[in-house]
């Protein structure tokens, strides 16, 4: 049986750079985004999700009931966990038919702006983990999306950019504007290991950096993780 692929109701919103081009980039044009995944093992995306993979694996957390905030179309590493249950959330519809866990009855896969905030119901569940792979960037404020779920108990695994090591994209307005070969990137510059560290204050928490081979340099991603 195929995963339930759902449309969340979402209220209108004024535009912003950050949206358009999430737009454009996901929503519009996700198979250029894809091809741009598919670069390779030592893609610092691919990079980026083993750090995520590691992780889940050194907390138990495969079997767990997940919540996936941005969740695209997954990642291979995926594939050998087996989650209790699984809701994912994006904001496109290619990715979401082409979703890692699309043929999985546990899974429920939905159409949703992350920026509206959409209500999740939790499943009951020995351990639950709220992951965000390389999507709260996008969100011009992603601390009212987390802090929905941010209850003592929870384990979350966010992956977000590294807004200091494209400090020399960022504009006056706070945005980075980058440019990956033939792939523009537009994202908020957001201190969100910061806040994050200090939302209920979590009884575990890493920020370290990943996606890059050369662990001496600048990382393109944060890996932020732990439990309330």
């Amino acid at each position: 049986m195929a995963a339930k692929i759902t449309r969340a109701t979402n209220s209108a919103g004024n535009e912003d750079p950050v949206q358009a081009a999430v737009q454009q980039l996901y929503s519009e044009g996700p198979e250029r985004y894809a091809e741009y995944r598919a670069r390779g093992d030592n893609s610092p995306e691919t990079l980026a999700w083993r750090a995520v993979d590691a992780f889940v694996q050194e907390h138990s957390l495969s079997s767990a009931a997940i919540i996936d905030l941005g969740c695209g179309y997954g990642a291979d590493v995926m594939r050998g966990w087996r989650p209790a249950s699984y809701v994912g959330y994006d904001v496109s519809q290619w990715m979401l038919d082409r979703h890692v866990y699309a043929r999985q009855s546990e899974a429920t896969l939905r159409l949703a702006d992350l920026n509206e905030a959409p209500t999740v119901d939790l499943p009951r569940a020995n351990k639950t983990l709220i992951l965000s792979v390389l999507a709260l960037h996008y969100l011009r404020d992603p601390a009212n999306l987390i802090q929905k779920f941010a209850k003592p108990g929870r384990w979350f695994c966010f992956l977000v950019a590294n807004a200091e090591s494209d400090r020399s994209s960022i504009g006056d307005d706070g945005v980075v504007r980058l440019q990956q070969g033939t792939m523009k990137f537009t994202y908020f510059a957001h201190e969100l290991s910061e806040y994050v560290a200090g939302l209920n204050y979590p009884s575990s928490f890493i920020a370290q950096q990943c996606g890059g081979e050369d662990k001496s340099k600048q990382q393109p991603y944060y890996l932020l993780g732990g439990r309330w």
